[in-house]
Order: structure tokens, then C-alpha cells, then sequence
């Protein structure tokens, strides 16, 4: 798809245009690569090839300049790098976006994730509460609760 600024979005990617993109995204660090990145990222992740996924991301990641962007690839790596069993490399990304009261309790969230896959429940549920007191999202409160009863 061809847009009015003769920037190219892939509608679908797969292993016979796999170097179209690649090219492409080299030679745009704009928002048409940054969104051919994230549909790079879920194909490597639909055909289970997470090490290419993870590679994708933390390249967009270099080169975004937008922190809600950055914060959007970062969610996507950080749950990447859980699958892989990076915790603490996880861990280290997630307290960059603690710090950004918009993205600050959906990577708690995640970090609670996080803690309760090492067997940190103690300090999953707290952080867990934490959310459950300070944030004013329904969606994120209910997912919260479920997670929490779920401990005992």
C-alpha cells in the first residue's frame, strides 16, 4: 500500500518479501518503518522465532524519539524477553517506564508478572496492590484483582 507521501506499509510480510522489508525499515526511521517493525516483529512471533522479534524491536527502539512510541515497543519486547526467561534484562526496561505516569502501571503490571514467574509473590502482590490503589483504570483494576486472587 502506497500512501500520499510515497511511504510503504507492508499489508502482509512473509518469507519472500522478507528483504523488501528489511530494506525498507533500514532506510526509514519514520513512522511507515516504525510500523513495518512492529508487523516484522509479529510475524517473527507468529512463526515462533523470537530471538528475530526481540532483534526488531530493540532496533526501533534505537532509533524512536517518541516516548509513547518507545513505550509501545517496549511492552512488546518486555513480554518478548519474559517469553525467553530475560527477567532481569526485562526487569531494567520496565524501570525506565515506571518513571512515565502514562505507561507506569501497565509496566508494573507486567513487572508483577515478572516477579510472580521467579516466585516472587510476595513482592508481586505488592505491586499488584499498588496498582489496585493508585490506578483509576477499570480494565487494568479487574485483570488486577483476578491476579492477586489468584495466589492463594
Amino acid at each position: 500500500m502506497l500512501n500520499k507521501n510515497c511511504n510503504y506499509i507492508f499489508e502482509y510480510i512473509n518469507k519472500d518479501n522478507l528483504i523488501n522489508v528489511f530494506n525498507y525499515i533500514e532506510n526509514n526511521h519514520n513512522i511507515y518503518g516504525f510500523i513495518n517493525i512492529l508487523k516484522l516483529s509479529k510475524y517473527y512471533i507468529d512463526i515462533n522465532e523470537l530471538k528475530n522479534a526481540e532483534f526488531w524491536l530493540k532496533y526501533g527502539i534505537r532509533y524512536i524519539e517518541d516516548d509513547n512510541l518507545k513505550a509501545i515497543f517496549s511492552i512488546r519486547l518486555v513480554r518478548i524477553l519474559y517469553q525467553e526467561n530475560k527477567f532481569i534484562e526485562s526487569l531494567s526496561i520496565i524501570k525506565y517506564f515506571v518513571n512515565i505516569d502514562s505507561w507506569k502501571y501497565i509496566f508494573l503490571n507486567i513487572k508483577g508478572d515478572i516477579l510472580m514467574s521467579i516466585g516472587d509473590r510476595d513482592n508481586a502482590k505488592k505491586i499488584w496492590l499498588y496498582i489496585l490503589n493508585n490506578d483509576n483504570n477499570d480494565f487494568l483494576k479487574h485483570l488486577i484483582k483476578l491476579k492477586i486472587n489468584s495466589i492463594y
